[in-house]
Protein backbone atom coordinates (compact mmCIF):
# COMPACT_ATOMS: atom_id res chain seq x y z
CA UNK A 1 0.00 0.00 0.00
CA UNK A 2 1.62 3.15 -1.30
CA UNK A 3 0.20 5.71 1.92
CA UNK A 4 2.02 3.31 4.20
CA UNK A 5 4.99 3.49 2.75
CA UNK A 6 4.75 7.24 2.26
CA UNK A 7 4.29 7.73 5.75
CA UNK A 8 6.81 4.96 6.85
CA UNK A 9 9.55 6.93 4.75
CA UNK A 10 8.29 10.76 6.48
CA UNK A 11 8.66 9.42 10.02
CA UNK A 12 11.87 8.24 9.14
CA UNK A 13 13.05 11.91 7.72
CA UNK A 14 11.14 13.42 10.71
CA UNK A 15 13.60 11.33 12.97
CA UNK A 16 17.18 10.95 11.44
CA UNK A 17 17.58 14.29 8.60
CA UNK A 18 17.68 17.93 8.75
CA UNK A 19 16.06 20.55 7.28
CA UNK A 20 18.10 23.70 5.95
CA UNK A 21 16.77 27.20 7.47
CA UNK A 22 19.58 29.01 6.13
CA UNK A 23 23.21 28.91 4.66
CA UNK A 24 24.97 26.49 6.22
CA UNK A 25 22.20 26.23 9.31
CA UNK A 26 21.10 23.16 9.68
CA UNK A 27 17.75 22.28 11.69
CA UNK A 28 15.98 19.13 13.11
CA UNK A 29 12.99 19.47 14.94
CA UNK A 30 12.90 16.51 16.37
CA UNK A 31 16.11 16.56 18.10
CA UNK A 32 15.49 20.19 19.71
CA UNK A 33 12.02 18.42 20.47
CA UNK A 34 14.32 15.67 22.69
CA UNK A 35 16.57 18.20 24.35
CA UNK A 36 13.52 20.77 25.57
CA UNK A 37 11.97 16.96 27.14
CA UNK A 38 15.37 16.63 28.94
CA UNK A 39 15.59 20.12 30.16
CA UNK A 40 11.63 19.93 31.20
CA UNK A 41 12.84 16.49 33.01
CA UNK A 42 16.50 18.23 34.23
CA UNK A 43 18.14 15.04 32.72
CA UNK A 44 21.36 14.66 31.88
CA UNK A 45 21.65 12.62 28.87
CA UNK A 46 25.31 10.84 30.00
CA UNK A 47 23.55 10.62 33.73
CA UNK A 48 23.98 12.37 36.94
CA UNK A 49 27.15 10.74 37.79
CA UNK A 50 30.52 12.28 35.79
CA UNK A 51 33.46 10.02 34.70
CA UNK A 52 35.23 11.41 38.16
CA UNK A 53 32.59 10.05 40.28
CA UNK A 54 31.32 13.66 41.16
CA UNK A 55 26.87 13.84 41.25
CA UNK A 56 26.04 16.58 38.89
CA UNK A 57 23.24 18.87 40.14
CA UNK A 58 20.55 20.41 38.30
CA UNK A 59 19.69 23.89 39.22
CA UNK A 60 16.79 24.61 36.95
CA UNK A 61 16.35 28.41 35.69
CA UNK A 62 13.73 27.66 33.47
CA UNK A 63 10.82 26.02 35.44
CA UNK A 64 9.88 28.38 37.38
CA UNK A 65 10.03 31.17 35.10
CA UNK A 66 7.46 29.06 33.33
CA UNK A 67 5.39 28.85 36.32
CA UNK A 68 5.37 32.72 36.45
CA UNK A 69 4.55 33.07 32.76
CA UNK A 70 1.35 30.72 33.63
CA UNK A 71 0.14 33.44 36.27
CA UNK A 72 0.99 36.61 34.94
CA UNK A 73 -0.93 35.32 31.33
CA UNK A 74 -4.25 34.05 33.08
CA UNK A 75 -5.74 31.82 30.76
CA UNK A 76 -8.59 30.60 32.70
CA UNK A 77 -12.16 29.09 31.84
CA UNK A 78 -13.93 32.13 33.47
CA UNK A 79 -12.55 34.65 31.03
CA UNK A 80 -14.38 32.73 27.93
CA UNK A 81 -17.29 34.23 27.43
CA UNK A 82 -19.50 34.62 24.40
CA UNK A 83 -20.79 37.77 23.01
CA UNK A 84 -22.84 38.95 19.40
CA UNK A 85 -22.39 42.27 18.04
CA UNK A 86 -25.87 43.11 18.04
CA UNK A 87 -26.21 42.55 21.83
CA UNK A 88 -29.50 43.74 22.28
CA UNK A 89 -31.15 41.85 19.94
CA UNK A 90 -29.27 38.56 21.05
CA UNK A 91 -29.29 38.79 24.52
CA UNK A 92 -31.03 35.40 25.22
CA UNK A 93 -28.99 33.50 22.92
CA UNK A 94 -25.91 35.30 24.40
CA UNK A 95 -27.00 34.23 27.44
CA UNK A 96 -27.78 30.45 26.71
CA UNK A 97 -24.74 29.92 24.99
CA UNK A 98 -22.78 30.85 27.68
CA UNK A 99 -25.16 28.81 30.43
CA UNK A 100 -24.15 25.96 28.11
CA UNK A 101 -20.17 26.86 27.46
CA UNK A 102 -19.78 26.95 31.21
CA UNK A 103 -21.73 23.44 31.35
CA UNK A 104 -19.31 22.07 29.00
CA UNK A 105 -16.40 23.37 30.50
CA UNK A 106 -17.42 21.61 33.73
CA UNK A 107 -18.19 18.50 32.10
CA UNK A 108 -15.00 17.94 30.37
CA UNK A 109 -12.57 19.28 33.02
CA UNK A 110 -10.99 21.88 31.22
CA UNK A 111 -9.56 24.10 33.47
CA UNK A 112 -6.66 21.98 34.28
CA UNK A 113 -6.42 21.82 30.37
CA UNK A 114 -5.62 25.46 30.13
CA UNK A 115 -2.61 25.56 32.47
CA UNK A 116 -1.05 22.98 30.82
CA UNK A 117 -1.83 24.50 27.42
CA UNK A 118 -0.41 27.87 28.81
CA UNK A 119 2.52 26.28 30.03
CA UNK A 120 3.25 24.49 26.74
CA UNK A 121 2.62 27.94 24.94
CA UNK A 122 4.67 29.90 27.15
CA UNK A 123 8.11 27.05 27.59
CA UNK A 124 8.09 25.47 24.18
CA UNK A 125 6.84 27.97 22.35
CA UNK A 126 4.06 26.85 20.22
CA UNK A 127 1.06 25.06 20.62
CA UNK A 128 -1.40 23.06 18.05
CA UNK A 129 -4.78 21.51 18.27
CA UNK A 130 -6.84 19.12 17.04
CA UNK A 131 -10.46 19.49 15.99
CA UNK A 132 -12.08 15.87 16.84
CA UNK A 133 -15.68 14.48 17.06
CA UNK A 134 -16.66 15.64 20.37
CA UNK A 135 -14.76 19.32 20.51
CA UNK A 136 -10.96 19.57 20.49
CA UNK A 137 -7.75 18.36 22.10
CA UNK A 138 -3.67 19.52 22.63
CA UNK A 139 -1.57 17.29 19.86
CA UNK A 140 1.37 15.77 21.69
CA UNK A 141 4.52 17.22 20.04
CA UNK A 142 6.34 14.44 21.26
CA UNK A 143 4.34 12.54 18.71
CA UNK A 144 3.23 14.99 16.15
CA UNK A 145 5.16 15.10 13.29
CA UNK A 146 5.45 18.38 10.86
CA UNK A 147 6.48 17.07 8.35
CA UNK A 148 8.16 20.05 6.33
CA UNK A 149 9.87 21.68 9.35
CA UNK A 150 9.97 25.13 7.29
CA UNK A 151 6.41 25.73 6.89
CA UNK A 152 5.36 28.91 7.81
CA UNK A 153 1.73 27.88 8.58
CA UNK A 154 -0.13 24.37 9.31
CA UNK A 155 -1.60 24.90 5.97
CA UNK A 156 2.40 24.79 4.20
CA UNK A 157 2.79 21.13 5.88
CA UNK A 158 1.60 17.67 6.17
CA UNK A 159 1.09 16.57 9.53
CA UNK A 160 1.86 12.77 11.06
CA UNK A 161 0.38 11.87 14.33
CA UNK A 162 1.36 8.81 16.25
CA UNK A 163 -0.92 7.34 19.02
CA UNK A 164 -2.35 3.74 20.67
CA UNK A 165 -5.97 2.64 20.97
CA UNK A 166 -7.29 -0.23 23.48
CA UNK A 167 -9.02 -2.99 22.08
CA UNK A 168 -12.58 -1.69 23.86
CA UNK A 169 -11.53 1.98 21.81
CA UNK A 170 -10.90 -0.10 18.49
CA UNK A 171 -14.60 -1.64 18.40
CA UNK A 172 -16.32 1.29 19.39
CA UNK A 173 -14.76 2.83 15.56
CA UNK A 174 -15.75 -0.57 13.63
CA UNK A 175 -18.56 1.36 11.53
CA UNK A 176 -16.08 4.00 10.91
CA UNK A 177 -12.76 2.23 10.29
CA UNK A 178 -12.17 -0.97 8.35
CA UNK A 179 -9.91 -3.76 9.34
CA UNK A 180 -10.38 -3.88 12.83
CA UNK A 181 -10.72 -7.54 13.59
CA UNK A 182 -6.96 -7.79 11.41
CA UNK A 183 -5.64 -5.46 13.02
CA UNK A 184 -6.33 -7.08 16.79
CA UNK A 185 -5.69 -9.94 15.81
CA UNK A 186 -1.98 -8.91 14.43
CA UNK A 187 -0.97 -5.72 15.25
CA UNK A 188 -1.89 -5.85 19.42
CA UNK A 189 1.50 -5.35 21.64
CA UNK A 190 2.01 -5.07 25.15
CA UNK A 191 5.39 -3.57 24.78
CA UNK A 192 4.48 0.14 24.95
CA UNK A 193 6.85 3.44 23.51
CA UNK A 194 5.88 6.18 24.62
CA UNK A 195 7.27 8.04 21.82
CA UNK A 196 8.35 6.35 18.47
CA UNK A 197 12.34 6.00 19.31
CA UNK A 198 11.61 5.79 23.28
CA UNK A 199 12.09 2.91 25.80
CA UNK A 200 9.30 -0.12 25.59
CA UNK A 201 7.19 -0.47 28.50
CA UNK A 202 5.33 -3.43 29.51
CA UNK A 203 2.01 -3.28 29.73
CA UNK A 204 -0.65 -5.77 30.87
CA UNK A 205 -3.01 -6.03 27.78
CA UNK A 206 -1.96 -4.82 24.39
CA UNK A 207 -2.43 -1.86 22.65
CA UNK A 208 -2.74 -0.78 19.19
CA UNK A 209 -0.27 1.27 17.47
CA UNK A 210 -1.94 4.14 15.13
CA UNK A 211 -0.96 6.89 12.78
CA UNK A 212 -2.85 9.00 11.55
CA UNK A 213 -2.12 11.68 8.18
CA UNK A 214 -3.37 14.45 7.59
CA UNK A 215 -2.36 16.57 4.47
CA UNK A 216 -2.08 16.15 0.81
CA UNK A 217 -1.77 12.85 -0.95
CA UNK A 218 -2.68 12.10 -4.82
CA UNK A 219 -6.10 10.67 -6.22
CA UNK A 220 -4.63 7.85 -7.38
CA UNK A 221 -2.87 6.93 -3.68
CA UNK A 222 -6.42 7.76 -1.73
CA UNK A 223 -8.34 5.31 -3.95
CA UNK A 224 -6.35 2.83 -3.64
CA UNK A 225 -5.99 3.67 0.18
CA UNK A 226 -10.02 3.53 -0.01
CA UNK A 227 -9.95 0.34 -1.68
CA UNK A 228 -11.20 1.28 -5.49
CA UNK A 229 -9.02 1.84 -8.70
CA UNK A 230 -8.27 4.51 -10.85
CA UNK A 231 -7.53 8.03 -9.36
CA UNK A 232 -4.81 10.63 -11.63
CA UNK A 233 -1.26 10.11 -9.80
CA UNK A 234 -0.33 14.22 -10.70
CA UNK A 235 -3.53 15.17 -9.28
CA UNK A 236 -2.79 16.23 -5.28
CA UNK A 237 -6.17 16.44 -2.76
CA UNK A 238 -6.08 17.02 0.78
CA UNK A 239 -6.89 13.87 3.08
CA UNK A 240 -6.99 12.38 6.57
CA UNK A 241 -5.87 8.48 6.52
CA UNK A 242 -5.50 6.39 9.57
CA UNK A 243 -3.11 3.31 9.17
CA UNK A 244 -2.27 0.34 11.81
CA UNK A 245 0.93 -1.80 12.04
CA UNK A 246 3.35 0.28 10.23
CA UNK A 247 6.09 -1.77 12.03
CA UNK A 248 4.34 -4.90 11.51
CA UNK A 249 4.18 -6.24 8.01
CA UNK A 250 2.72 -4.64 5.05
CA UNK A 251 0.16 -2.78 7.96
CA UNK A 252 -3.27 -2.19 7.77
CA UNK A 253 -5.73 1.22 6.26
CA UNK A 254 -8.44 1.59 8.59
CA UNK A 255 -9.54 4.95 7.58
CA UNK A 256 -9.66 7.49 4.06
CA UNK A 257 -11.48 10.04 3.42
CA UNK A 258 -11.01 13.18 1.51
CA UNK A 259 -11.72 16.98 2.56
CA UNK A 260 -14.88 18.50 1.96
CA UNK A 261 -14.28 21.25 -1.01
CA UNK A 262 -13.23 24.23 -0.06
CA UNK A 263 -11.27 23.23 3.72
CA UNK A 264 -7.64 23.17 4.22
CA UNK A 265 -5.60 22.52 7.05
CA UNK A 266 -6.23 24.91 9.00
CA UNK A 267 -10.36 24.12 9.39
CA UNK A 268 -9.11 20.81 11.59
CA UNK A 269 -5.90 22.20 13.02
CA UNK A 270 -5.73 25.77 15.13
CA UNK A 271 -1.78 26.99 15.93
CA UNK A 272 -0.60 29.17 18.50
CA UNK A 273 3.48 30.37 17.93
CA UNK A 274 4.88 32.57 20.98
CA UNK A 275 7.93 33.31 19.01
CA UNK A 276 8.71 34.69 15.69
CA UNK A 277 9.07 33.09 12.25
CA UNK A 278 12.61 32.30 11.85
CA UNK A 279 12.62 30.15 8.50
CA UNK A 280 10.99 26.87 10.50
CA UNK A 281 7.48 26.56 12.07
CA UNK A 282 8.60 25.28 15.47
CA UNK A 283 8.95 29.17 16.95
CA UNK A 284 11.24 29.68 20.18
CA UNK A 285 9.97 29.07 22.96
CA UNK A 286 11.19 30.09 26.66
CA UNK A 287 13.69 26.56 27.40
CA UNK A 288 14.97 27.03 23.92
CA UNK A 289 15.81 30.65 24.75
CA UNK A 290 17.40 30.03 27.91
CA UNK A 291 18.98 26.65 27.24
CA UNK A 292 23.03 27.68 27.03
CA UNK A 293 22.19 30.13 30.48
CA UNK A 294 21.03 26.83 31.66
CA UNK A 295 24.23 25.15 30.68
CA UNK A 296 26.64 27.66 31.79
CA UNK A 297 24.57 27.79 35.39
CA UNK A 298 24.57 24.35 35.74
CA UNK A 299 28.45 24.20 35.02
CA UNK A 300 28.97 27.24 37.58
CA UNK A 301 27.09 26.20 40.53
CA UNK A 302 28.59 22.35 39.92
CA UNK A 303 32.20 23.58 39.91
CA UNK A 304 31.35 25.58 43.50
CA UNK A 305 29.85 22.76 44.29
CA UNK A 306 32.82 20.61 44.26
CA UNK A 307 35.09 23.17 45.47
CA UNK A 308 33.59 24.56 48.67
CA UNK A 309 33.25 20.49 49.03
CA UNK A 310 37.21 21.17 49.64
CA UNK A 311 37.56 24.24 50.69
CA UNK A 312 35.36 22.99 53.86
CA UNK A 313 37.69 20.30 54.40
CA UNK A 314 39.92 20.75 58.24
CA UNK A 315 43.54 20.43 57.67
CA UNK A 316 46.79 20.44 60.02
CA UNK A 317 50.13 19.97 59.18
CA UNK A 318 53.30 19.68 61.11
CA UNK A 319 57.11 18.45 61.42
CA UNK A 320 57.44 17.16 64.84
CA UNK A 321 57.39 13.53 64.67
CA UNK A 322 55.87 13.58 68.57
CA UNK A 323 52.46 14.94 67.56
CA UNK A 324 49.52 12.00 66.95
CA UNK A 325 49.33 11.30 63.46
CA UNK A 326 45.39 11.94 63.45
CA UNK A 327 43.78 14.40 65.50
CA UNK A 328 40.35 14.01 64.09
CA UNK A 329 40.06 10.30 65.68
CA UNK A 330 42.99 10.24 68.59
CA UNK A 331 41.97 13.20 70.13
CA UNK A 332 38.76 14.45 72.17
CA UNK A 333 37.52 17.61 72.73
CA UNK A 334 39.59 19.24 75.21
CA UNK A 335 42.34 17.02 74.82
CA UNK A 336 46.25 18.09 75.67
CA UNK A 337 48.89 18.09 73.00
CA UNK A 338 52.72 18.43 72.60
CA UNK A 339 53.79 19.86 69.46
CA UNK A 340 56.57 22.10 68.12
CA UNK A 341 54.41 23.46 65.45
CA UNK A 342 51.05 21.54 64.23
CA UNK A 343 49.57 24.93 62.75
CA UNK A 344 45.92 24.26 60.54
CA UNK A 345 46.19 24.98 56.81
CA UNK A 346 43.59 27.37 55.15
CA UNK A 347 41.95 25.50 52.64
CA UNK A 348 40.04 28.48 50.03
CA UNK A 349 38.39 27.66 47.04
CA UNK A 350 40.25 30.02 44.17
CA UNK A 351 38.30 31.68 41.64
CA UNK A 352 35.21 31.67 43.61
CA UNK A 353 34.76 35.38 43.55
CA UNK A 354 34.53 35.20 39.69
CA UNK A 355 32.57 32.54 39.58
CA UNK A 356 29.91 34.32 41.82
CA UNK A 357 30.13 36.87 39.84
CA UNK A 358 29.47 34.89 36.48
CA UNK A 359 26.72 33.27 38.09
CA UNK A 360 24.68 36.61 39.08
CA UNK A 361 25.42 37.99 35.71
CA UNK A 362 23.53 35.10 34.08
CA UNK A 363 20.28 35.51 36.62
CA UNK A 364 20.00 38.73 35.51
CA UNK A 365 20.30 38.29 31.73
CA UNK A 366 17.57 35.15 32.61
CA UNK A 367 15.43 37.37 34.29
CA UNK A 368 15.40 40.17 31.17
CA UNK A 369 14.89 37.61 28.16
CA UNK A 370 12.12 35.71 30.17
CA UNK A 371 11.11 39.53 31.70
CA UNK A 372 10.65 37.85 34.95
CA UNK A 373 12.12 40.24 37.22
CA UNK A 374 10.81 40.99 40.88
CA UNK A 375 7.92 42.92 40.28
CA UNK A 376 6.80 39.78 38.07
CA UNK A 377 7.60 37.21 40.35
CA UNK A 378 6.30 39.24 43.54
CA UNK A 379 9.09 38.99 45.09
CA UNK A 380 10.13 42.15 47.21
CA UNK A 381 12.09 45.11 45.19
CA UNK A 382 15.95 45.67 46.07
CA UNK A 383 15.94 48.63 48.71
CA UNK A 384 17.72 51.26 46.04
CA UNK A 385 14.94 50.48 43.51
CA UNK A 386 12.99 53.65 42.99
CA UNK A 387 9.16 53.62 42.68
CA UNK A 388 9.67 54.85 38.93
CA UNK A 389 11.97 52.16 38.11
CA UNK A 390 8.89 49.77 39.45
CA UNK A 391 6.42 51.13 37.34
CA UNK A 392 8.97 51.18 34.26
CA UNK A 393 9.30 47.36 35.12
CA UNK A 394 5.65 46.70 35.87
CA UNK A 395 4.13 48.32 32.66
CA UNK A 396 6.69 46.52 30.05
CA UNK A 397 6.18 43.73 31.99
CA UNK A 398 2.17 43.63 31.63
CA UNK A 399 2.98 44.65 27.63
CA UNK A 400 5.15 41.33 27.13
CA UNK A 401 2.35 39.40 29.20
CA UNK A 402 -0.91 40.75 27.19
CA UNK A 403 1.18 39.93 24.11
CA UNK A 404 1.66 36.48 24.56
CA UNK A 405 -1.92 35.84 26.04
CA UNK A 406 -3.32 37.49 23.00
CA UNK A 407 -1.85 35.34 20.82
CA UNK A 408 -2.77 32.23 22.75
CA UNK A 409 -6.15 33.89 23.47
CA UNK A 410 -6.46 34.39 19.35
CA UNK A 411 -6.00 30.93 18.84
CA UNK A 412 -8.30 29.69 21.57
CA UNK A 413 -11.09 31.95 20.30
CA UNK A 414 -10.75 30.61 16.94
CA UNK A 415 -11.24 26.56 18.78
CA UNK A 416 -13.98 27.99 20.77
CA UNK A 417 -15.75 29.22 17.63
CA UNK A 418 -15.06 26.99 15.22
CA UNK A 419 -14.84 23.47 16.92
CA UNK A 420 -17.19 23.62 19.95
CA UNK A 421 -19.57 26.23 19.30
CA UNK A 422 -20.47 25.42 15.97
CA UNK A 423 -21.43 21.67 17.42
CA UNK A 424 -22.99 22.46 20.61
CA UNK A 425 -25.39 25.47 20.29
CA UNK A 426 -27.33 24.07 17.46
CA UNK A 427 -28.66 21.32 18.87
CA UNK A 428 -30.01 23.44 22.10
CA UNK A 429 -33.72 22.53 22.35
CA UNK A 430 -36.40 24.62 24.42
CA UNK A 431 -36.08 22.31 27.25
CA UNK A 432 -32.29 22.86 27.16
CA UNK A 433 -32.87 26.37 27.53
CA UNK A 434 -35.46 25.82 30.68
CA UNK A 435 -32.89 23.57 31.98
CA UNK A 436 -29.58 26.61 31.60
CA UNK A 437 -31.26 29.54 32.53
CA UNK A 438 -34.04 27.84 35.00
CA UNK A 439 -36.46 31.14 33.09
CA UNK A 440 -39.12 30.52 30.10
CA UNK A 441 -39.03 33.98 29.46
CA UNK A 442 -36.03 32.94 27.24
CA UNK A 443 -38.22 30.59 25.19
CA UNK A 444 -40.65 33.85 24.54
CA UNK A 445 -36.93 35.64 23.17
CA UNK A 446 -36.48 32.76 20.82
CA UNK A 447 -39.66 32.55 19.68
CA UNK A 448 -39.50 36.18 18.75
CA UNK A 449 -36.08 35.95 16.76
CA UNK A 450 -37.62 32.80 14.88
CA UNK A 451 -40.55 35.33 13.56
CA UNK A 452 -38.14 38.18 12.90
CA UNK A 453 -36.09 35.37 10.75
CA UNK A 454 -39.58 34.49 9.31
CA UNK A 455 -40.62 38.35 8.12
CA UNK A 456 -37.23 39.39 6.64
CA UNK A 457 -37.27 35.98 4.95
CA UNK A 458 -40.44 36.97 3.44
CA UNK A 459 -40.00 40.70 3.22
CA UNK A 460 -40.87 40.74 -0.49
CA UNK A 461 -44.17 38.88 -0.16
CA UNK A 462 -45.18 41.48 2.53
CA UNK A 463 -44.36 44.22 0.34
CA UNK A 464 -44.60 47.82 1.62
CA UNK A 465 -45.82 48.09 5.31
CA UNK A 466 -45.60 50.14 8.34
CA UNK A 467 -43.91 49.59 11.37
CA UNK A 468 -46.96 48.75 13.28
CA UNK A 469 -47.96 46.00 10.40
CA UNK A 470 -43.99 45.18 10.45
CA UNK A 471 -44.82 44.39 14.61
CA UNK A 472 -48.30 42.59 13.64
CA UNK A 473 -47.21 40.23 11.62
CA UNK A 474 -44.29 39.11 13.69
CA UNK A 475 -46.29 38.91 16.65
CA UNK A 476 -48.93 36.62 14.93
CA UNK A 477 -45.81 34.09 13.65
CA UNK A 478 -44.77 34.30 17.37
CA UNK A 479 -48.60 32.82 18.55
CA UNK A 480 -48.52 30.54 15.27
CA UNK A 481 -45.29 29.21 16.63
CA UNK A 482 -46.72 28.51 20.16
CA UNK A 483 -49.23 26.57 18.84
CA UNK A 484 -46.74 24.30 16.60
CA UNK A 485 -44.04 23.88 19.15
CA UNK A 486 -44.78 24.96 22.88
CA UNK A 487 -41.43 24.05 24.00
CA UNK A 488 -39.65 25.06 20.78
CA UNK A 489 -38.00 21.82 19.35
CA UNK A 490 -37.11 22.85 16.33
CA UNK A 491 -34.34 25.80 17.35
CA UNK A 492 -31.56 24.80 14.62
CA UNK A 493 -32.72 27.72 12.39
CA UNK A 494 -32.57 30.39 15.09
CA UNK A 495 -28.80 29.38 15.43
CA UNK A 496 -28.16 29.18 12.20
CA UNK A 497 -29.18 32.62 11.92
CA UNK A 498 -27.45 33.84 15.10
CA UNK A 499 -24.45 31.93 14.80
CA UNK A 500 -22.46 34.20 12.44
CA UNK A 501 -23.13 36.98 14.91
CA UNK A 502 -22.22 35.28 17.94
CA UNK A 503 -18.36 35.54 18.73
CA UNK A 504 -15.95 33.92 21.80
CA UNK A 505 -13.73 36.34 24.19
CA UNK A 506 -11.16 34.60 25.99
CA UNK A 507 -9.21 38.20 27.80
CA UNK A 508 -11.72 40.82 26.90
CA UNK A 509 -9.80 41.50 23.61
CA UNK A 510 -13.01 42.50 22.47
CA UNK A 511 -13.71 45.51 24.38
CA UNK A 512 -11.68 48.89 24.85
CA UNK A 513 -10.81 48.75 28.48
CA UNK A 514 -10.17 52.26 29.06
CA UNK A 515 -13.36 53.38 26.96
CA UNK A 516 -15.07 50.65 29.32
CA UNK A 517 -13.58 52.90 32.14
CA UNK A 518 -14.05 56.16 30.94
CA UNK A 519 -18.49 54.66 30.52
CA UNK A 520 -18.47 53.73 34.01
CA UNK A 521 -17.18 57.34 35.07
CA UNK A 522 -19.88 58.87 32.97
CA UNK A 523 -22.78 57.23 34.71
CA UNK A 524 -22.39 58.60 38.15
CA UNK A 525 -22.73 62.24 36.52
CA UNK A 526 -25.76 60.87 33.67
CA UNK A 527 -29.01 61.97 34.73
CA UNK A 528 -31.18 61.51 31.90
CA UNK A 529 -32.76 58.15 32.28
CA UNK A 530 -32.36 56.34 28.64
CA UNK A 531 -28.86 57.43 27.97
CA UNK A 532 -28.43 56.36 31.23
CA UNK A 533 -29.95 52.81 30.23
CA UNK A 534 -27.74 53.03 27.43
CA UNK A 535 -24.36 53.36 29.13
CA UNK A 536 -25.75 50.49 31.41
CA UNK A 537 -26.16 47.97 28.38
CA UNK A 538 -22.78 48.96 26.78
CA UNK A 539 -21.57 47.72 30.08
CA UNK A 540 -23.58 44.79 30.41
CA UNK A 541 -22.57 43.52 27.09
CA UNK A 542 -18.82 43.95 27.72
CA UNK A 543 -18.84 42.36 30.51
CA UNK A 544 -20.92 39.41 29.01
CA UNK A 545 -23.82 39.97 31.27
CA UNK A 546 -27.39 39.70 29.08
CA UNK A 547 -29.00 43.02 28.52
CA UNK A 548 -32.64 43.20 29.18
CA UNK A 549 -35.54 43.92 26.38
CA UNK A 550 -35.76 47.77 25.72
CA UNK A 551 -38.58 49.36 27.16
CA UNK A 552 -41.03 51.05 25.40
CA UNK A 553 -41.80 54.77 25.18
CA UNK A 554 -44.66 54.62 27.95
CA UNK A 555 -42.27 53.14 30.78
CA UNK A 556 -39.95 55.43 29.75
CA UNK A 557 -42.39 58.41 30.30
CA UNK A 558 -43.08 57.14 33.25
CA UNK A 559 -39.34 56.68 34.56
CA UNK A 560 -38.79 60.72 33.54
CA UNK A 561 -42.03 61.63 35.31
CA UNK A 562 -41.12 59.91 38.77
CA UNK A 563 -37.79 60.73 38.66
CA UNK A 564 -39.31 64.40 37.95
CA UNK A 565 -41.66 64.43 41.25
CA UNK A 566 -39.01 62.75 43.47
CA UNK A 567 -36.90 65.41 42.53
CA UNK A 568 -39.06 67.83 44.07
CA UNK A 569 -40.19 69.46 41.25
CA UNK A 570 -43.86 70.21 41.99
CA UNK A 571 -46.39 70.88 39.30
CA UNK A 572 -48.47 68.45 37.58
CA UNK A 573 -46.24 65.83 35.99
CA UNK A 574 -49.57 64.82 33.44
CA UNK A 575 -48.94 67.92 31.59
CA UNK A 576 -45.48 69.23 32.29
CA UNK A 577 -42.91 68.54 29.98
CA UNK A 578 -39.73 66.32 31.39
CA UNK A 579 -36.31 68.56 31.33
CA UNK A 580 -34.05 66.51 28.95
CA UNK A 581 -30.60 65.94 31.30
Amino acid sequence: MKIIKTIKNEVQKYLFDSAGIGEGIKFSEYQLKKRINYFRHQYYPTGKITEDGDYEYWFDLIQPRVNTGIKNMRIDSKYFLVFSKNAIKDFGAVYVANAKLSEWMNETKREEEFTESTAEFYGLGNILFRKTNDGYEVCDFLNTFITNATAKTIDDTDIVERFYLTQSELKEKEGLFKNVPEVIKECGNKFIKTTELGVEDTKSKPLYELYRRTGEISEKDLFEAQGKSGGDENKFVLARVVVAGLHKGDGYVLFAEQFGEGEKMSDYFIEAHAGDYKGRWWREGLYELLMDYQVRYNDICNEIARGLSWSSKTLFRHTDVRTLQNVRTALSNGSLIRSADIQQIEVRMQGFDQLANERNTIIALVDKVANSFEIVTGEPQPRKTTLGEVQIQDVNATKFFEHLRKKLAIAYRRVYKDFILKEFIKDIKGKDIIRLTGDTTFLDNFRRMLAESWFWQNIVVVGPHTPDMREQLIGLKKQELIKQDPILKNSREIWKEILPRLQVTIVGENFNLDERRAVSGMIQFETDPIRRAWLLDYLYASHGVPVPPPINPQQIQQMRQTQAVGAGGGGNPETEEPQEG
